[in-house]
């Protein structure tokens, strides 16, 4: 699924333009693929096996200031966030349009703005997971300067964004709640990924495809949500594997989720409206999310 792309003979190269501040740093990152591995690896735990104290910390300060004070302060730094990456994109617009990817790149962040509005309107139980976007986009941008490609990116973001929500419900909040694998934080995390690659793209760091198309029959991007749909079809009709309880009847060893479905809409504290994404629901807009920013990609000339 990775693969390193610097050098000057391989298919994986990015497009950087001279001021780019971004692809500049992805050019220094995939000159030293051990290294960046390396960091990509620490980065990743750093960020997800310390998730009990942030919670905590975030209960902490809910407390000591209230949750009102508290949603504000997240809400000001994701204003402050969006306030540098619109400076960010404005200073990089008269390039795009010399590109002619000005009219993609608007397409794409109107869409993303679009699905990060829908998911603070109906996804968020609270402002602050609003972290996710930022955790998962520094990842991103890691990862890209192994994979050279976008829609690679993505992919390796929702892997690791599943990774990091099934170690948080199988190991920190079991048996403590009755929570469930959040496949809402994984579009939060995914959409994280896709700002990422879109600022990168931007910036002129452009990823590459094969010139050469790869069969799909060996595209690790087909087989290994087939593979995992398939064992977890097996472990359900050998009676390992559950959905939700309320749906089976009975408690499984192996459950998605230990307590009883929500409703589809329910109204929780702060008038918000808080939706539950369910698997099925979640891998559609998954794998638009992939698709559609992955397509920032371009097929390597023959000669690359």
């Amino acid at each position: 699924m990775f693969a390193a792309h610097g050098g000057g003979s391989t298919a994986w190269r990015t497009r950087r333009r001279d001021d780019g501040l971004l692809s500049g740093f992805i050019e220094t990152l995939s000159r030293r693929p051990r290294l960046t591995f390396a960091l990509t690896v620490i980065y990743f735990l750093a960020t997800s096996l310390p998730h009990d104290i942030g919670q905590q910390a975030t209960l902490g300060a809910y407390d000591r200031f209230t949750k009102q004070v508290v949603d504000r302060a997240f809400i000001a730094a994701a204003i402050l966030a969006f306030a540098v990456g619109a400076w960010f994109c404005i200073t990089r617009i008269q390039a795009a349009r010399r590109d002619g990817t000005l009219p993609r790149i608007i397409a794409l962040a109107a869409l993303w703005l679009v699905l990060f509005l829908g998911s603070f309107r109906w996804l968020f139980y609270a402002n602050a997971e609003v972290v996710h976007f930022p955790q998962f986009a520094v990842l991103a941008v890691l990862l890209f300067a192994l994979t050279g490609s976008h829609a690679r990116t993505l992919f390796a973001v929702v892997l690791l964004a599943i990774v990091d929500e099934a170690y948080q419900y199988w190991f920190i909040y079991n048996p403590r709640f009755p929570s469930l694998l959040d496949f809402n934080d994984v579009v939060f995390d995914t959409l994280g990924g896709a700002a990422a690659c879109l600022l990168l793209h931007l910036d002129g760091a452009t990823g590459r495809t094969p010139a050469k198309p790869v069969r799909w029959r060996r595209s690790p991007m087909v087989w290994i949500p087939v593979a995992v749909l398939l064992i977890a079809v097996v472990l359900h009709k050998a009676g390992v594997l559950g959905l939700y309880p309320d749906l089976e009847g009975e408690e499984r060893p192996i459950q998605l989720s230990r307590q009883q479905m929500e409703p589809y809409w329910r109204e929780i504290p702060g008038g918000r409206v808080h939706h539950v994404l369910r698997p099925w629901e979640a891998l559609p807009i998954l794998a638009m999310i992939v698709g559609t920013f992955g397509s920032m990609d371009r097929r390597a000339r023959s000669r690359d």
